[in-house]
């Protein structure tokens, strides 16, 4: 019984503290302020997170385009091989 009068008693005496607090502008404005400067700390980092993302996958797609150049050039330089090859063995009949 003492134990449901204690949780009670702290029940009454947290709603009486938030209406105290509801109550205040001061407090009140401060808990607006400490809300935006946590939201607009949330969005910077969001932000942050983003461009970084989006850097990492600018990174990947040069380096992918870097790779594919160089797989090209191969081909193109065997390309060219091959055709003199051709060109030297009809020459040589």
């Amino acid at each position: 019984m003492e134990q449901r009068e204690s949780e009670r008693a702290q029940f009454a005496d947290q709603m009486l503290y938030r209406q105290w607090r509801e109550g205040c502008d001061g407090v009140r404005a401060g808990d607006s302020h400490a809300i935006a400067v946590a939201t607009n700390d949330k969005r910077v980092a969001q932000v942050e997170e983003k461009v970084a993302a989006r850097a990492l996958v600018e990174q990947e797609k040069h380096e992918y385009d870097a790779m594919y150049e160089r797989e090209r050039l191969k081909k193109e330089k065997r390309y060219v091989m091959v055709g003199r090859c051709r060109l030297a063995l009809s020459n040589a009949r």
